[in-house]
């Protein structure tokens, strides 16, 4: 922007030095256009700035004032040092979460359908949806319609998920243990959901090792989803 600012001022006047000294009409053309487009630039970025600096500030009120209701709610309380900074970082990165999961939701929803059943199997042609033996012959508008039942959950380092008759996806971070195998982004529990027999359902908790975002789908959600898609 300052280059362009810059450019122009210097081609169109004579106080920067005499850098150029338009004559011709033709000149003093290209030193006005040349200024036009310097002020164009300029207004363009100011815009785009204001537009980012408006987003961010629409987020960051959103977080504050949380912060400051967990604040208000710490002041009641005698809670550790190690606890409160691990309450503040979770309302962050819950926020955080949120955000991009809208931000995600209103991009996504700019898509046509058959779009968006795309974008459900490119995200999932390698990971969660191929691991699961009973989505794999699936249509893509089921797998769409499951996907939007899906609800982000966050859990932090050490807390328990305790959850029955879910299937969990972790989403794009986390380390979550359960029976002794470690699951990274991609990987699922929780599958056997379907099952009706609860004597043949896993039912052993998983932990978070690691700040960790969670994709649940509970079997209330499969058979919605089912209900809707009755060919399936």
């Amino acid at each position: 922007v300052c280059l362009n600012i810059g450019a122009g001022f210097a081609v169109g006047t004579r106080s920067l030095g005499d850098v150029a000294k338009p004559t011709t009409n033709l000149e003093q053309f290209a030193s006005a256009l040349m200024c036009v487009m310097g002020a164009a630039s300029s207004c363009y970025m100011i815009v785009e700035m204001w537009r980012i600096v408006t987003g961010m500030n629409k987020w960051y009120d959103r977080y504050t004032s949380q912060l400051s209701e967990m604040n208000l709610l710490l002041a009641n309380h005698e809670i550790s040092h190690n606890l409160r900074r691990r309450l503040r970082q979770h309302v962050f990165r819950s926020m955080e979460l949120v955000r991009m999961r809208e931000g995600r939701a209103s991009a996504f929803s700019a898509l046509s359908p058959s779009l968006q059943a795309q974008m459900v199997l490119a995200d999932g042609e390698d990971t969660w949806v191929r691991s699961i033996w009973w989505l794999r012959e699936c249509s893509a508008a089921f797998l769409l319609d499951l996907a939007k039942e899906m609800v982000p959950e966050l859990y932090t380092v050490g807390e328990k998920i305790t959850r029955r008759k879910c299937m969990f996806v972790i989403g794009r971070f986390g380390i979550i243990a359960r029976n002794g195998r470690v699951h990274i982004p991609g990987m699922v529990w929780g599958d056997d959901m379907i099952i009706n027999n609860e004597r043949l359902v896993d039912t052993n908790n998983a932990i978070a090792l690691a700040y960790s975002e969670v994709l649940c789908l509970s079997a209330q959600s499969l058979r919605a989803s089912l209900s809707r898609n009755s060919q399936e």
